[in-house]
Parts: structure tokens; sequence; C-alpha cells
């Protein structure tokens, strides 16, 4: 898939679930989605998290883990990116058979980072 600056993947985020804390290795993690103030970590495992804390917080953290923000509501973990799309009609990356958009403001980005 052309040029990847991943690090090592072995740092442990902090999640909210509820009124508990959870440890989960970034690895772990497959993609986030903001809907409203609440974010929903999607894992792996498939297995999923709603958490409080607002996307720009996560990208802050994630980033440097190999984590892109692909839409004002959407990170991935580029780690599992499968494919990705960016034809004048479409522009979407895809993490096995999950089938994310990307936004027109994030396509150029996408494309510099993995192409």
């Amino acid at each position: 898939m052309g040029k990847t600056n991943y690090k090592k993947q072995e740092e442990y985020q902090f999640f909210t679930h509820g009124k508990h804390k959870i440890l989960i290795e970034a690895c772990k993690v497959l993609y986030l989605q903001c809907e409203g103030k609440y974010t929903t970590i999607y894992l792996i495992d498939g297995n999923k998290i709603l958490d409080v804390k607002n996307l720009k917080k996560f990208e802050t953290e994630l980033t440097e883990y190999g984590f892109l923000r692909i839409h004002h509501n959407t990170i991935i973990n580029g780690k599992y990116i499968t494919a990705i799309e960016l034809s004048k009609e479409q522009k979407k990356v895809f993490l096995g058979e999950i089938e994310l958009k990307i936004s027109r403001n994030k396509a150029e980005f996408v494309k510099k980072t993995f192409f």
C-alpha cells in the first residue's frame, strides 16, 4: 500500500465506557466514529465502546500510532486498510469488509499518506 509511517502499536489507551475506564491496546482499535457528543470505538474483535470524549481529543492521542482522520466524524487505524478508492464519484476506504467514506477535504491527505 505505499508509504506508511506506523510506530509500534504497543501503547495502551484509556477509554471510558459508562462509569468505567478501560485500558485497550491501540492496535486493537479498528476505527472510531462520533455522533453528536459521543464517540463509538470499534474494536477488531467486533466489540464496541461508547465514550464521551470528542473525536479531536482521540485524534491528538492516536495519530502517533498510525491513526488518521478521514472524515469529520471518523478516525481509522491505518494498519487495517485493505483498499482505498479515490475516484471522482466515490472516496472511500476499506477496512476488510467495512467501507467508510472519506470526505473531499481529507482525500488529498489520505492520498499523500498512502501513495
